[in-house]
């Protein structure tokens, strides 16, 4: 998973999210991101989001992402994310 973003702060930013599940997988997709708020973390998040729907619901999913983002999101920040909405 991955997700970049051209022009990343400006007002004219464009995000992309990636997923792959594996050589060959119909699952494995890139994604533009429709939203206004546009930035790489946003790609990054809209990357896990659309895998984690994707993928088969209670089986253990692998996220390998090199985010610092998004892994202290999953590991620390979740619960508020969550709260959040």
């Amino acid at each position: 998973m991955d997700g970049a973003c051209f022009n990343n702060g400006k007002e004219d930013a464009r995000c992309r999210s990636r997923i792959w599940f594996g050589e060959n997988d119909n699952r494995n997709a890139v994604l533009r991101i429709p939203e206004r708020s546009q930035s790489n973390q946003v790609g990054e998040i809209c990357a896990v989001i659309a895998a984690a729907e994707t993928a088969p619901k209670y089986q253990p999913m692998v996220i390998a992402i090199d985010s610092k983002y998004i892994i202290k999101g999953l590991t620390t920040h979740l619960k508020e994310w969550e709260n959040r909405g």
